[in-house]
């Protein structure tokens, strides 16, 4: 009978390594997400009903029509 040969150090399968990062934490980048999505829709909504303010409404503010239709032509995206 031979002699046992030793074994080579094989790496053990971790749980945490090898994993996809997106996957890992998912509240990581989940909850971002949707604040983002949520403000861009906050910002749409509200550009949208400044279109709707009448002149003296708008006066009270202090905007012009001008102003509101060049804010109401920005993308959600942009502040």
């Amino acid at each position: 009978m031979r002699p046992a040969r030793p074994q080579p150090d094989i790496p053990r399968p971790d749980a945490t390594k090898g994993t996809d990062p997106l996957w890992s934490a998912p509240s990581k980048w989940i909850d971002p997400t949707i604040r983002t999505l949520l403000r861009w829709e906050d910002r749409r909504r509200q550009r949208r009903a400044l279109l709707y303010l009448s002149d003296a409404m708008l006066k009270d503010i202090g905007l012009s029509r001008a102003d509101v239709e060049n804010e109401a032509a920005k993308p959600f995206w942009m502040p």
